[in-house]
């Protein structure tokens, strides 16, 4: 139910494949204080709201895929947490995987390659930030309103 048993072979090499990846995230130490085994109940009926974005996050970078689509993947998250995982998207993933991303908090636009704002289900403005900062269209309006 949730837990990781490590029975040697393939427990084992996921145990490790784990670690290496937490430690390189700074996230190992937080883990191992809670323990590997942590019991999520069933369907992660125990993990709170951000815990479950978090491994959902989690299980759709481990896929390895060229493109990640995120809807808001973040907003339920703490600052800190959001901070580590826009970090990684900025450093790790950047050049490598596209990520379309759905945000609301223009602080985090600079990090993208391309802006589309919407409103009202149509396109109005596209652009990199600097760009549309510059047209002061109807991103640079919302960017000043929210700043």
């Amino acid at each position: 139910m949730g837990a990781v048993k490590s029975e040697g072979g393939r427990g084992d090499q996921l145990r490790e494949l784990a670690s290496h990846a937490f430690g390189d995230e700074r996230l190992l130490e937080e883990i191992m204080a809670i323990g590997l085994d942590f019991e999520v109940g069933s369907k992660g009926d125990k993990l709170s709201g951000g815990q479950k974005q978090k491994v959902a996050i989690a299980r759709a970078l481990l896929k390895d895929a060229p493109i990640i689509i995120m809807d808001e993947a973040t907003a339920s998250l703490d600052n800190t947490s959001q901070a580590l995982i826009q970090n990684l998207l900025e450093t790790d993933y950047k050049g490598c995987k596209t990520v379309v991303a759905v945000i609301h908090r223009l602080d985090l636009t600079p990090a993208y390659d391309r802006i589309f704002m919407m409103k009202a289900g149509r396109i109005v403005e596209q652009g990199t930030y600097d760009e549309l900062m510059e047209r002061k269209g109807e991103f640079y309006a919302l960017a000043r309103t929210e700043s």
